[in-house]
């Protein structure tokens, strides 16, 4: 180690130079020809450049010179680099006089780098005749540099370098004999590490040599000797660059890169795969075939050809070869206008050897198919609808591939197991309403279109009579006809030698027969001469339907002229009066009890001879008619509180009871605000006589209550057996007529609200859970309460609505109500009154929301409402009279408890909010009971208690208020939730909640 002091700035640093030097100096440059000399003295420098072969230290130099003369005081040898700008050493020694080499020595050896070029100059300290001559050579025989510029000769000299013998690792090597290979974990090469010193001399110092590699093996490294070292290279099965790099005593010393190719591409390994899988046969739209290429290991295979064929089909290639790029892949565009699966083969081309592996696309006509429906006739008809399919399909290789109908509106996922196939592109239809036509083509996209017929006209099974009036001929008839009455018998004066009798069925398509001869209403009015005695009408009218019918019987008596002469002497006036029915006591087979008279209770007090009994019985079939006395109430009643509560109570057995109020009674009671009471031993008839619709030309108005007819008695059970119901009582009819005009009317419902009892029969083995009302509207549920009158149990049934009533037992067995026992209780009770239903026999879906058709149905069902005779059609956009909620939607609209948008549709799919129920509810049950509109000041007082208040509506603040006022509304207990849907076990709660609130059920 060579201790080196630097003189800067006239300080001495001392550095460790960790460089390894030669022991002595070894000759490096030199020339040595010479013929002739150059003087040199102090003003004269001469110089020569030369090239160091070395990398170390200049230990000294030598130079060949003539004798010197004078007094030179000392030769002076400096070093700089080439261009002379730089001193990079200095050295004076004593002149000798005589001529040869003279070495110079540096005190301080300069430090120089192999083939650098240097300049070596020499001067003397004194000038003038002292000096020397340093001998040079002509021509510059010395290739390494050259001598003073002003001629062209070199000086003779020589360097003495102490060589730098350090490791350099530039100067090392390292070498493969293979640096491309195939990765197939087999293929080996040498690995040859040579070690060299700075001046690129072996390096044979020693030290530590290790190997890595990042792909493939090495095994353990060789020493060769010399600084030569190797080890074998072992490839892998990846493809890459292996950079192999050899570490000298724990430093990076050289490395190398060998490429690993991918070996010959494997028909298994190697790929073929399609995206997307599924294309529309446009032409347009493409799919991407991928290649990829892969040898046995797996590594992709770069810059091989590859060709793509199709198995079959229309499919077009783009380009069907390709070149794998460096990811092994090569991509092929194919695109199709048939609808097909069309299979891919990849085939390396240089090889001719095709993938194990298959491509498949499927080309579909992704765009449904387009459906146009047409029926025929489209004119109204009784008949069927021919209902055409004309489907269209896209793709030019497209066909249909199957065609459905269902009735109702269905979904495509329905007509996977539903539906019936249509054979030649057409269905017939016998009934109106929405039909749903299903179309799928070959490529299995699937569309539904939908059809409403509505211009079939039912066969009606309405064989009821609109009109029967008859006529006489030279006298009077005293006839009414009754709906509930199917047998007259009328007596008419001998004077009466034929009527005229007019007959209209309330159906056009109904066809009626008078005594076997078809009557049409152009013959209607036709004259019948009478014969003295009996004579009969037979009355046939059958439905549209041909199985519906009904028979009326009219027996008209004339009398002979001697038996009419001596009747005018002893003329019975009841003989004309108008029965319990409206129609004529029949005169045959009658047996008529003596008329007695009978008490009555006003507002509690009983007061006899007010009103006159009279039984007839006829075909073991006893019926009263009560007369009430005309002149007897004003006095009783002008004494008592007003509003007044008659009350008649008959005791006898009879089928049929009918109550007879006259004109001059009639407007007694009116004024008195008087309730009537009809009591039998199968119930009692209530009805408040202001609520009748009276007018000036009305003399009678007729109460009406009994076992109802065979063919009503029938209906009903008929309605119970489909509705799952039992019946615990005989039904029982309730009716209210008016005389005006000499003509009856019954009042089907215009505003009498009327309250019905009827008795429960003893022994009954199951309990009543409701009453159900049959009427020319059909056969539904009405709200019932039920308590004891006198020790006996019976059902109260108020309402509008006239008809024949039955008590019913309805059971449930909801199976998903044990996880919501808050509503359970509400549930099963309304569903008991047949004014909920379930989804089926067993589910209710509790927390289904309920929709407008589905309250307006509940609410039409709980207060027993029918629906008002109408001039004006209400008609909804959106609704079909097919549909099952048509009439109790209509319904609701009248009675204003739910109405219609202003864009004429009712929406009755659309989930109702909880206001929206609310205010509907109010309106219902304001229809049943008086409660009058509540003030600001009530309605901010009952919805300040919750938090959510300033998001009710304005329209739905007051209903809300009231109902709250009555504690049906309870919210969560912090908010009302206006906006929220209402569930079908909320609705349950608050229906139930509103009707015993407002006695309705109990």
């Amino acid at each position: 180690m060579l201790l080196v002091c630097i003189l800067l700035q006239g300080m001495i640093f001392s550095a460790v130079d960790s460089s390894v030097y030669a022991d002595s100096p070894v000759l490096d440059q030199q020339q040595t020809q010479g013929n002739g000399s150059i003087w040199v003295d102090s003003v004269n420098k001469r110089w020569q450049t030369f090239t160091s072969g070395y990398t170390g230290y200049l230990s000294g130099v030598e130079i060949y010179k003539t004798k010197s003369y004078g007094n030179t005081g000392g030769i002076i040898a400096k070093i700089y680099t080439a261009d002379g700008t730089k001193l990079l050493a200095t050295q004076m020694i004593a002149a000798r006089d005589e001529a040869g080499w003279l070495s110079v020595s540096f005190t301080t050896p300069p430090m120089l780098v192999r083939n650098v070029i240097y300049r070596l100059e020499l001067s003397t300290v004194n000038v003038g005749s002292s000096g020397f001559g340093w001998y040079t050579a002509n021509n510059n025989p010395y290739a390494g540099g050259s001598g003073h510029d002003i001629w062209s000769l070199d000086y003779q000299f020589k360097t003495y370098m102490l060589p730098d013998q350090s490791l350099s690792p530039s100067n090392s090597m390292i070498q493969s004999t293979a640096l491309s290979m195939i990765a197939n974990g087999t293929s080996t090469a040498f690995i040859d590490v040579q070690l060299k010193d700075v001046n690129n001399n072996d390096y044979t110092a020693g030290g530590d040599i290790t190997l890595t590699t990042t792909l493939g093996t090495l095994d353990l490294v060789q020493n060769l000797g010399n600084g030569h070292f190797r080890a074998q290279f072992t490839s892998g099965t990846s493809t890459g660059l292996a950079n192999v790099q050899a570490y000298f005593n724990g430093t990076l010393l050289k490395s190398l890169d060998i490429s690993l190719q991918p070996g010959p591409f494997s028909v298994t390994e190697s790929t073929i795969s399609a995206t997307p899988a599924s294309v529309r046969a446009d032409g347009n739209k493409q799919a991407l075939i991928t290649v990829v290429l892969k040898d046995d290991h797996r590594n992709s295979i770069a810059g091989k050809q590859v060709q793509l064929i199709a198995d079959k089909g229309q499919s077009v290639i783009e380009a069907v070869y390709g070149t794998t790029n460096a990811a092994g892949q090569a991509q092929f565009v194919v695109s199709n206008v048939a609808a097909e699966t069309v299979e891919y083969t990849a085939i390396e081309a240089e090889s001719h050897t095709s993938l194990n592996q298959k491509a498949l696309v499927t080309f579909t006509y992704d765009q449904v198919p387009a459906i146009t429906l047409e029926a025929d006739p489209l004119q109204p008809t009784y008949g069927n609808v021919d209902i055409t399919v004309n489907a269209a399909v896209y793709g030019d290789y497209n066909t249909v591939n199957s065609i459905k109908w269902a009735d109702g509106i269905r979904e495509v996922v329905d007509f996977q197991t539903q539906g019936i196939e249509v054979v030649d592109r057409r269905f017939t239809v016998s009934s109106n309403g929405w039909y749903s036509v299903y179309v799928q083509d070959q490529s299995g996209n699937e569309n539904v279109a939908y059809i409403n017929i509505s211009n079939i006209l039912s066969v009606s099974d309405n064989a009821d009579l609109a009109e029967l009036q008859i006529s006489g001929m030279g006298g009077q008839v005293p006839f009414a006809y009754s709906p509930l009455e199917t047998q007259y018998a009328v007596t008419v004066s001998h004077d009466v030698y034929a009527i005229q009798l007019r007959v209209a069925a309330e159906d056009h398509g109904a066809v009626i027969h008078v005594n076997g001869s078809r009557v049409s209403d152009e013959e209607s009015g036709t004259e019948y001469a009478l014969a003295v005695g009996k004579n009969t009408f037979t009355i046939f009218v059958e439905a549209q339907d041909g199985k519906t019918h009904q028979t009326i019987v009219v027996d008209i008596w004339r009398a002979d002229k001697q038996k009419d002469e001596d009747n005018d002497k002893h003329k019975d006036k009841k003989s004309d009066e108008v029965t319990s029915s409206g129609a004529s006591a029949a005169i045959a087979n009658v047996v008529t009890t003596p008329a007695p008279k009978i008490p009555v209770s006003i507002n509690g007090q009983w007061f006899n001879e007010m009103a006159t009994l009279n039984l007839e019985t006829a075909k073991g079939i006893t019926k009263a008619t009560v007369y009430l006395d005309q002149h007897a109430f004003s006095q009783p009643l002008s004494q008592l509180q007003i509003p007044a509560q008659i009350r008649i109570s008959l005791d006898n057995k009879v089928h049929q009871t009918t109550l007879i109020v006259p004109r001059e009674a009639l407007e007694v009671l009116r004024n008195n605000e008087a309730t009537i009471s009809l009591q039998t031993m199968q119930g009692q008839y209530s009805v408040p006589m202001r609520s009748l619709p009276y007018s000036t030309s009305s003399t009678e108005a007729h109460l009406v209550m009994g076992y109802s007819p065979e063919e009503v008695t029938t209906s009903i059970k008929q309605a119970a057996v489909q509705d799952g119901y039992q019946l615990v009582s005989e039904p029982m009819s309730f009716s209210v007529f008016l005389l005006d005009g000499g003509e009856i009317k019954q009042i089907e419902a215009a505003g009498v609200k009327a309250e019905r009892l009827i008795f429960l029969p003893e022994g009954a083995s199951n309990l009543p859970t409701t009453a159900v009302v049959s009427n020319k509207q059909g056969t539904r549920p009405v709200l019932t309460l039920f308590s004891e009158q006198n020790g006996v149990k019976a059902a109260a049934i108020p309402g509008f609505t006239n008809g024949a009533y039955a008590l019913a037992s309805q059971k449930s067995n909801f199976v998903d109500l044990k996880n919501r026992p808050w509503a359970q209780s509400a549930i099963e009770d309304m569903a008991s009154r047949m004014i909920l239903k379930g989804v089926d026999e067993s589910h209710f879906q509790p927390e289904a929301w309920v929709t407008r058709a589905e309250l307006a149905t509940i609410l039409v069902r709980a207060l027993g409402l029918q629906e008002k005779p109408s001039k004006t059609n209400i008609k909804f956009r959106d609704i079909q009279k097919s549909d099952w909620f048509y009439r109790t939607v209509i319904t609701a609209q009248q009675y204003g408890i739910l109405t219609g948008y202003k864009d004429g549709t009712f929406q009755p799919d659309h989930a109702i909010t909880r206001q929206e129920a609310i205010v509907a509810l109010v309106r219902a049950m304001r229809i049943i009971i008086e409660e009058s509109s509540r003030n600001e000041s009530d309605i901010t007082e009952n919805l300040s208690t919750f938090e959510d208040q300033e998001q009710v509506a304005e329209w739905a603040r007051e209903p809300l208020s009231w109902v709250i006022h009555t504690g049906a509304l309870q919210g969560d207990g912090t908010n009302l939730l206006p906006h929220q849907r209402l569930t079908r076990a909320e609705t349950a709660i608050l229906v139930q909640r509103m009707l015993k609130n407002a006695k309705l059920i109990n």
